[in-house]
């Protein structure tokens, strides 16, 4: 039997789970950290390791967030949900 892997979903695109940590600040900012560069850049704005989250952890912190809420590429590539968009974020 296989057991199907789960996935972070953005408004319903599967975001690559592999490797996937993301950052919060408690408020608002959601930084997803897809790659080294990502990486470093938010160990070099003041975030450690120890901040570093699983994404199944995002679905719950979701809604918790203010509403300025935004999910952004660490590497402020790639925007997944603009600051104060509604979203539906889910571990599935």
């Amino acid at each position: 039997m296989t057991v199907a892997a789960k996935h972070l979903k953005i408004n319903g695109k599967p975001i690559k789970a592999e490797g996937l940590k993301f950052v919060y600040d408690g408020c608002h900012k959601i930084y997803l950290i897809t790659n080294e560069i990502g990486r470093q850049q938010i160990l070099n704005c003041g975030w450690s390791e120890d901040d570093f989250r699983h994404p199944s952890e995002l679905p719950a912190i979701w809604p918790e967030t203010c509403f300025l809420r935004f999910i952004s590429d660490a590497d402020l590539k790639t925007q997944y949900v603009e600051q104060g968009e509604e979203a539906k974020v889910e571990w599935a």
